[in-house]
């Protein structure tokens, strides 16, 4: 590559010996060289100078083919070519060649020798030298010498002798080219090789490579073959006497046209990948200076469209030019697929295809195509579930992954990831498409776990879902909405929706493909306005018995078996057969005993149905074996929305029907034929409401309905329903029923907290959200002083606190702390409250918390306190104060009037004689999965069970007959009081005795405390072995507090 601006050196000197002679001594060289600055020097830079080697054209061409290997034709001089090797030496003159010719050496003061260029057997030419015919006596070569018009020749010669056919070269003499030649040679970084005069005598006798140029001083420069290093600058002139190294001719040296050849890779890439396709144009031959290839443009991509390009010098949709950079043997062209949405397309390509140019050879002659492979985003993961029933132990296959995408036949993996509403992935493992539990899931129990999963293409595109696994459910309310198994508001937020059905009529809300279970409602317009239809009755059937409840019937006795009227009032149950139905309030509930015929197991399936007075909200939520294996307006539960709309023949409507197909074929196809009808009164027949909408409705009205809506924590995808019914109806009991279906509650917890001795203490309660919102939610908490005999005063006993609890979207739980007043002074235990209200986003549930501020100052009596381990100790004949704490503890009071407080853990605690007191203050204490042991509790020597809360009604149940115990707790629950006809369920904050065991040997007393929750909670309610106790317990009603108290003292 030409360069300047560097300072050279320069020799002016005479002749230095006879034309093409031998090198000659050191010392004439350095008596004619001398060091200058020049003006503006360009020289080909990587000319390496090899000294004189039998002869100096030979030498002076090998310089120049030592370049050419070096610069894009290896394998001129085989070997190292930068430094004058044998190999080199050999590529001048070979051996062969000094033998044949040179041998014995002759001069032109002795005359020709002549060799075997006259006696013939010579080597094969195989160096410059041999096709230079250097030295050759045949015509008149003395040693060293050679012709000018063999250069040329000696150049094609040779290189044609290396495998490369296509090098050019020609002599020409003063006049036959000009300075402009010349500098044009320097400039596109081409050596040549000159003829010139050393001595100024007129006659030729050095051959020099030449260059670089200045075009100040107007000069060439050269490698001599003399001097080994330096560069030598002389007058660009034409030979004449007195012009020493004038110049007699020069030869031209240009190497073959680069070959471009052109390729892509990968061959094809995706549409929305991350990829490209890099089209590599490659040069082989000189790769000097820079150089541009055109090419045209094709395929059926189009540019700017389809695809963007860099690495181009110039690009448009029919043509192009890529530039190689000087000494670089590829350029490259980059083609990158834009994201596109449109799925019509097919694969799309861009062909690009080499164009001749002057300054080089197309070696690729047919277009190089690169292809967009048409690849689009996957839209939607599809979990289809499989039928599962009871604990399921890890690994077992709950569903079949699948994912809705444009791309035909494209294939997927699926994957566990990070992210929002990965919450639950470590409880489940998925292989292959298949989802499976990672531990244990007991489906007897309400579970709803999320996962989120990733679905990848073949193409690397992905999708990513939060899926929520739980059990399932179903609803129907209002004027009439739905709420599939598969389209639950909370599974894919902005995706799943409610679908109206405002038909008249009776219809079938689900039924099982497999037994004979099913569900019927009715619906009929309104009563107060016939442009809407509500549920008004559903009628089921259970181990044969068919069970019709119609908000018509009147109060208390809205229910039917096998057509008999059947009174239930709030806190009742009803048995049926082994199936039962419990009342409370305006809310029933009916459990069906699944094929085990037994309650409380995992294939039992469940009704509630709010009775609203004017209509009725229903939530049907079955068995998880039942999964796939049901039709009707709630649809199969298989986990695929795309199923949903079935009729029964099997035909699917789409995945979002329109009104015209929700009243028409839909409603068609699920209305109850008189064959299979359920009810005893005829079907009502009134033609469908006209659609109504928002938009047809007084917009101020609209949006006050839905502020009203999310005040009470609807959530958004229900808001337009709540809405629609609110403005419709004027009813707030629409409004009522969906917040008790479908909004957050918050509820706050109770506690106990020792008193102390200083006011550096607080007890803290916890506010719950049901369920987490996607709105800021707030709620207003104060205290408020106790009650009754002991109760504890803001200022005295605490500090009066009071405040707004924000609860941002997601959150489910917050905290608030009550600083507590201490003192030293001995006083019975004392309570207050902690009331929520003003609640926003949300309906309050548990409004209200009990905290109990404990005595622990001291007196007379002896105290023993255990450690979180397992404790045993005995009090003796005084009134003892046992604290076992933490660990499954013993604890004995002996004689006397003796407190005994367990603590968390599964304890023993023994009475012994006196007026003993068993401290339950927190029923998580003894609960259902490791409950305490009385032992001698006996009423009648004053024995008590200490709870925050004196129990409101108290029963004993009787012996119990059930296949476990958790059956029989249940049943106790269902029916605490015998003695009274019907069934007698137990209330909140209610107190049952009962015992079980198939043997006097066997059986074994409890007592149950339910806590302010309806129905039995394991995890919640207050469950104590009572074995042992001292007295007979009538059945029935008891007196509380001749068991209880809630207050010391």
């Amino acid at each position: 590559m030409p360069i300047s601006g560097t300072p050279y050196i320069y020799n002016d000197a005479g002749t230095i010996g006879p034309a093409g002679g031998p090198f000659p001594n050191q010392q004439s060289l350095s008596n004619t060289v001398r060091e200058v600055s020049l003006g503006t020097p360009t020289l080909i830079q990587g000319v390496y100078e090899y000294i004189w080697h039998h002869g100096c054209g030979p030498t002076a061409a090998g310089m120049v083919i030592g370049y050419w290997d070096r610069n894009g034709f290896p394998n001129l001089i085989p070997g190292d070519s930068t430094t004058q090797t044998n190999e080199v030496n050999e590529a001048i003159a070979s051996s062969g060649h000094y033998n044949d010719y040179s041998l014995p050496r002759d001069d032109e003061h002795t005359g020709l020798l002549q060799d075997r260029s006259v006696f013939g057997g010579a080597h094969s030419s195989d160096s410059l030298a041999d096709f230079m015919r250097t030295s050759w006596s045949s015509i008149s070569n003395y040693y060293g010498w050679s012709w000018f018009d063999d250069v040329d020749d000696a150049i094609i010669g040779y290189t044609n002798y290396q495998g490369y056919a296509q090098f050019n070269s020609w002599n020409e003499v003063w006049g036959g080219f000009t300075w402009d030649d010349f500098v044009n040679e320097i400039n596109n970084a081409r050596p040549m090789v000159f003829l010139v005069d050393t001595d100024g005598n007129g006659g030729t006798d050095h051959f020099v490579t030449a260059i670089g140029y200045d075009a100040t001083t107007r000069q060439y420069a050269c490698h001599d073959t003399w001097d080994g290093a330096a560069v030598r600058w002389f007058d660009f002139s034409q030979i004449s006497s007195g012009k020493r190294w004038g110049i007699y001719g020069a030869t031209f040296i240009q190497p073959p046209k680069p070959t471009i050849s052109l390729s892509v890779s990968p061959s094809s890439i995706s549409e929305n990948a991350s990829g490209n396709l890099v089209y590599t144009f490659t040069r082989t031959g000189t790769k000097t200076n820079p150089l541009t290839v055109n090419y045209l443009v094709g395929g059926s991509a189009t540019f700017n469209t389809d695809y963007t390009q860099v690495g181009a010098t110039s690009f448009t949709g029919t043509s192009g030019t890529v530039t190689f950079a000087a000494n670089s043997p590829t350029a490259t062209l980059t083609v990158s697929p834009t994201i596109d949405t449109n799925i019509t397309e097919g694969d799309e390509t861009v062909a690009l295809t080499l164009v001749t140019g002057t300054d080089y050879n197309i070696g690729t002659t047919t277009a190089v195509t690169g292809t967009i492979l048409n690849n689009d985003y996957p839209t939607d993961i599809l979990l289809t579930k499989i039928p599962a029933v009871g604990n399921l132990p890890i690994g077992t296959l709950l569903g079949n992954f699948s994912t809705v995408d444009p791309d035909v036949g494209d294939a997927f993996t699926y994957s566990l990831i990070s992210g929002l509403g990965d919450r639950d992935n470590s409880r489940f493992i998925l292989v292959g498409n298949q989802l499976k539990t990672n531990a244990l899931l007991n489906t007897q129990d309400p579970f709803d776990f999320s996962i989120r999963v990733r679905t990848t293409d073949l193409g690397g595109l992905s999708y990513e879902e939060i899926i929520p696994i739980r059990s399932l459910i179903g609803d129907a309310w209002g004027d009439v909405h739905f709420l599939n198994f598969d389209r639950r508001v909370d599974q894919k937020p902005g995706v799943d929706s409610w679908f109206h059905q405002q038909s008249v009529g009776d219809f079938i809300l689900v039924k099982s493909t497999v037994d004979g279970w099913q569900i019927q409602t009715r619906q009929e317009p309104w009563f107060y306005d016939s442009r809407v239809s509500v549920n008004t009755a559903f009628s089921t059937q259970t181990e044969g018995y068919k069970i019709i409840f119609d908000q018509d019937f009147e109060p208390d006795k809205k229910l039917k078996i096998d057509g008999a009227k059947m009174t239930l009032t709030s806190g009742q149950f009803l048995t049926v057969g082994n199936s039962l139905i419990q009342r409370q309030d305006n809310v029933y509930t009916l459990i069906y005993a699944g094929a085990d015929r037994r309650l409380y197991t995992a294939d039992d399936d469940r009704l509630i149905a709010w009775d609203n007075g004017n209509h009725i909200n229903i939530t049907v939520l079955p068995s998880y074996e039942r999964v796939g294996l049901m039709q009707g307006f709630l649809g199969n539960g298989d986990g695929n929305r795309s199923n949903d709309f079935a009729l029964r023949d099997g035909t699917l409507l789409p995945a979002d029907p329109s009104w015209e197909q929700l009243h028409g074929v839909w409603a068609d196809s699920w209305r109850v034929r008189q064959s299979e009808s359920l009810f005893d009164t005829p079907s009502p027949d009134a033609p469908s409401p006209p659609r109504i909408t928002l938009d047809d409705l007084p917009p101020d009205q609209v949006q006050a309905a839905i502020d009203a809506a999310i005040r009470v924590g609807i959530p958004d995808e229900a808001l337009d329903a709540v809405a629609l019914d609110s403005v419709i109806t004027q009813d707030q009991g629409f409004l009522d029923g969906a917040a008790n279906q479908f909004s957050p509650r918050f509820s706050i917890t109770s506690s106990s907290v020792a008193e102390e001795n200083s006011d550096s203490h607080a007890v803290r309660l916890t506010v719950n959200l049901s369920i987490p919102s996607t709105r800021i939610v707030t709620v207003d908490y104060a205290t408020q002083d106790g009650t009754g005999n002991h109760p504890a005063i803001a200022g005295s006993d605490y500090t009066a606190t009071n405040g707004t609890l924000t609860f941002h979207p997601g959150t489910t739980a917050l905290t608030l702390d009550i600083p507590i007043v201490g003192d030293t002074g001995l006083e019975f235990d004392e309570s207050f409250s902690v009331n929520l209200t003003n609640p926003n986003g949300a309906i309050l549930g548990t409004d209200r918390g009990n905290v109990t501020i404990l005595n622990d100052d001291v007196n007379a009596l002896p105290t023993f306190v255990g450690t979180s381990g397992n404790d045993v100790f005995a009090g003796g004949d005084d009134n003892d104060i046992i604290n076992g704490r933490e660990g499954d503890d013993n604890l004995n009071g002996g004689a006397g009037d003796d407190i005994l407080n367990g603590g968390p853990g599964k304890d023993v605690l023994t009475g012994g004689t006196g007026a003993d007191t068993f401290v339950y203050q927190n029923f998580t204490d003894s609960l259902f999965a490791n409950p305490d042991r009385l032992r001698s509790f006996n009423p009648d020597e004053g024995d008590r069970i200490y709870l925050v809360t004196t129990p409101d009604a108290t029963f004993n149940a009787g012996i119990i007959s059930a296949a476990n115990l958790t059956e029989a707790v249940n049943l106790a629950y269902a029916d605490a009081d015998p003695n009274t006809p019907g069934m007698q369920t137990l209330g909140v904050n209610q107190a049952v005795f009962f015992s079980f065991g198939a043997t006097t040997t066997t059986r074994r007393s409890y007592l149950a405390v339910n806590d302010n929750i309806s129905g039995y909670n394991a995890a919640s309610d207050l469950f104590i072995e009572v074995t042992g106790m001292v007295g007979t317990l009538s059945t029935g009603l008891l007196v509380s507090n001749n068991y209880f108290f809630d207050a010391l003292g």
